[in-house]
C-alpha cells in the first residue's frame, strides 16, 4: 500500500511540473494568475546567448520576453485576476518582513553597483550608488541627462542640474547651456513659490544668474525682500508706487523712505520731508519726535537739482538741541587732542528754527565758543589761544590767493583789510594803494559820500575813539583815551625815524599835563593864516617871525593882554619919555 502511495505522489509531482512548464501556473491561491507561465526563450534570435531565460506574462507563439525577467500584463486576461488586484496596472510587488531591511540590489559581475532598500522599521526609501566616487544620474526624454548626484569627490554630496552637466562643484550647482548652438545660454535660477505667489515662470522669488552671467536676487512679486541675521530682520528692500528703489537698514525699520534709509522709521511730524528721495536718510527714535539727517539731492525743477545736507529735529538751542558737527579723529595714543575718544571738533552748525549759526575752529573741551558750547554769532571763528604768526591754521581766517607771492592775478600788493561795501559785499581794501588796482575807501553808515576820485581814506560821520573804550564813549570826532598812562599822538616820517623817541608828540603825560614834544634836534614852527608866526629853535629860543624888522622894537602888552610892537625913538631911550608916549 505504501509503495502505491509513493508511486502516485511521484506521478502527481511530474504532472504538476509539466503543467508549470507548459502553462506557467503556480497555484498561490484559488485560481490566482492562471494566465502566467514560464517560457523557454533560449533559442530566440534577440537573446541567442541567453540560456533558459524566463519571462512572467502572457505571450503568443511569436512574441517572446525581451529581458531575463519580464512581467507583462497587457493581454486581456482579466478573468484570471484575483479579486485583490485592482487593475492590470498592478504589475509587480515584493513583500518582506518589517523588522529587517528589505533590499533590491543591482550587481554587475561580482560587484554590487546600486541598491534600493528600506531599513528595518523605517519609512524612508534609500537609493544608493554603492561604489566610492560613483554617481546617480537622472535622464529624461531622448536619454538626456538633467540631474546628477555625485559624492563630492568623497567628501560631500553634490547635486548638479543641467543638460549633460556631470561635474557639479558645489552642494547645489545649476548649469545651463545654449538651447541652440551659438545662442546665449538661458538664465540659471532657483525659484521659490507658494500658493500666495502662484507657480508660473513670473511668480515668486528667483536666485541665480541671468543669461549674461550677472548674479540676481529677483523678487517677482509686488512685495519686499527682507534679509535676516540671528533670526532678526536687518535689511529691507522695497519700492515706491512709481518704482523708485528703497533700501532700509535697521531692526525696527519697516518703511524705508529714501533710496537708502538707515536706523528707524520716520515719526510723523519729524524732520522728514517728501522731497527727500535720492539720498541717505538717517533717523533715530531716541528723541521725541525723532532726530534725523539727510544727505542727498532735491529736485527743484527741470534740470535744477540741489545737493542737500539736512539735520533736525529739535528746533531749540538748549541741552536737547540737534547740531551738525564736523569731528576729526586721529589714531589713539599719539598725544594729540583728536586722539581722545570724542575726537576734535573743527566746525558745528546750530539752529533755533528761525536763525542759524556756524562755528569754525571751536571745540567743547579744548577751545569752546563764546556761547559755550555753541557759536554766539551768525559766523564765529574761534582760533586757538596759542596764535603763531605765519603758521597755517592759527590765523583764524586766511585768504590764500591774496598772499603777496600767490599766483593769483592781480597779486595782493602788500597788506590789506576786509570791508563791507554799500551792497553788503565783503571786499578787499589794500593798505598802500596804487599797485594793487583800484581800492575802496572806508565809510561809516550815514556818511555823505565824498568825491569818487578820493582814494585810500577812511570817512566817518560821528565820533571815533582810539584806545581802551570798553567802558566809555568817544566824546569828540577823534578821542584818544588810555586809563592811567601817558597818551600821545606821534608823527614821524622817513627823516625822523619811526622809534618811540622819534618825531613829534602831542598829548598828555601820566599826570594829565598837556605836552607838545619835538623829539628831534630841530625847530618847532607855529603858523596862522598859513603864515609862520612863531619859531622855537632847537636850542630853546623863541622867535616871533611877524615882528622881524631892521630897527629895534619893544614888545609890550596892553591892558587886555594884546601884545604890541613899539618902534623905539632916540628920545624914548629915556624912561620918562617912554611913559609919556605910552600914556602910562
Amino acid at each position: 500500500m505504501k509503495l502505491k502511495t509513493l508511486i502516485l505522489t511521484v506521478i502527481m509531482l511530474c504532472f504538476c511540473g509539466s503543467i508549470l512548464a507548459q502553462n506557467g501556473t503556480e497555484r498561490m491561491g484559488i485560481d490566482f494568475m492562471k494566465y502566467s507561465r514560464l517560457t523557454d526563450i533560449g533559442n530566440n534570435a534577440l537573446v541567442q546567448n541567453m540560456k533558459n531565460a524566463k519571462a512572467f506574462g502572457v505571450y503568443t507563439s511569436t512574441i517572446y520576453p525581451s529581458s531575463m525577467l519580464e512581467v507583462n500584463t497587457t493581454e486581456e486576461y482579466t478573468k484570471f485576476f484575483h479579486l485583490s488586484i485592482a487593475s492590470r496596472g498592478e504589475v509587480f510587488r515584493t513583500v518582506g518582513p518589517a523588522n529587517v531591511a528589505n533590499y533590491w540590489r543591482l550587481w554587475t559581475g561580482a560587484t554590487e553597483k546600486a541598491a534600493l532598500y528600506v531599513l528595518a522599521n523605517s519609512k524612508d526609501l534609500v537609493i544608493q550608488s554603492t561604489l566610492y566616487k560613483s554617481n546617480i544620474r537622472f535622464n529624461v526624454g531622448n536619454n538626456q541627462q538633467r540631474v546628477i548626484i555625485t559624492d563630492g569627490h568623497g567628501q560631500q554630496g553634490h547635486l548638479g542640474i543641467g543638460n549633460g552637466f556631470s561635474s557639479p562643484k558645489h552642494m547645489l550647482h545649476i548649469y545651463t547651456t545654449p538651447n541652440i548652438t551659438g545662442n546665449p545660454p538661458p538664465p540659471a535660477y532657483a525659484a521659490f513659490t507658494n500658493t500666495n505667489t502662484g507657480a508660473s515662470a513670473t511668480d515668486g522669488f528667483l536666485v541665480g544668474i541671468n543669461k549674461d552671467g550677472i548674479a540676481e536676487l529677483r523678487q517677482q512679486e509686488n512685495d519686499q525682500i527682507d534679509i535676516f541675521t540671528n533670526n532678526i530682520r536687518r535689511m529691507r528692500i522695497w519700492h515706491t508706487t512709481d518704482d523708485n528703489a528703497r533700501v532700509g537698514i535697521g531692526t525696527n525699520l519697516t518703511e524705508p523712505l529714501t533710496y537708502l534709509h538707515i536706523g528707524d522709521d520716520a515719526v510723523p511730524g519729524g524732520g522728514y520731508r517728501n522731497w527727500m528721495d535720492i539720498g541717505v536718510y538717517m533717523n533715530s527714535i531716541l528723541g521725541n519726535p525723532s532726530d534725523n539727517m539727510y544727505v542727498g539731492l532735491r529736485q527743484i525743477g527741470d534740470d535744477v537739482t540741489d545737493a542737500i545736507i539736512n539735520w533736525g529735529n529739535n528746533p531749540t538751542i538748549d541741552s536737547t538741541s540737534d547740531r551738525l558737527r564736523f569731528v576729526f579723529t586721529a589714531p589713539t595714543g599719539i598725544n594729540v587732542n583728536a586722539s581722545e575718544n570724542n575726537g576734535l571738533e573743527v566746525a558745528r552748525m546750530i539752529s533755533d528754527g528761525n536763525t542759524g549759526s556756524i562755528g569754525l575752529g571751536g571745540d567743547l573741551t579744548y577751545n569752546p565758543y563764546t556761547n559755550n558750547p555753541d557759536p554766539g554769532n551768525t559766523v564765529e571763528i574761534n582760533s586757538p589761544e596759542t596764535y603763531v604768526a605765519d603758521e597755517p591754521g592759527f590765523s583764524g581766517l586766511r585768504f590764500t590767493d591774496l598772499r603777496e607771492n600767490s599766483s593769483h592775478v592781480p597779486l595782493n600788493p602788500e597788506q590789506g583789510v576786509l570791508s563791507v561795501n554799500e551792497d553788503g559785499d565783503v571786499i578787499y581794501v589794500d593798505a598802500a594803494g596804487g599797485v594793487g588796482g583800484a581800492d575802496d575807501d572806508w565809510f561809516v553808515a550815514g556818511t555823505v559820500l565824498p568825491n569818487a576820485n578820493i582814494d585810500d581814506n577812511i570817512y566817518t560821520q560821528g565820533f571815533t575813539g582810539l584806545g581802551d573804550f570798553s567802558t566809555i564813549i568817544p566824546q569828540s570826532l577823534l578821542h584818544l583815551y588810555q586809563s592811567d598812562t601817558a597818551l600821545y599822538a606821534q608823527f614821524t616820517n622817513d627823516n625822523t625815524g619811526n622809534s618811540a623817541t622819534d618825531g613829534f608828540l602831542a598829548g598828555i603825560n601820566e599826570d594829565g599835563v598837556a605836552q607838545l614834544n619835538q623829539q628831534e634836534n630841530k625847530n618847532m614852527l607855529f603858523y596862522t593864516s598859513n603864515k609862520l608866526c612863531l619859531t622855537i629853535t632847537a636850542n630853546g629860543k623863541i622867535k616871533i617871525n611877524s615882528l622881524a624888522s631892521d630897527k629895534p622894537h619893544l614888545l609890550l602888552a596892553d591892558k587886555d593882554g594884546t601884545l604890541m610892537l613899539y618902534k623905539l625913538k632916540k628920545k624914548d631911550l629915556k624912561l620918562q619919555n617912554l611913559k609919556h608916549e605910552l600914556n602910562v
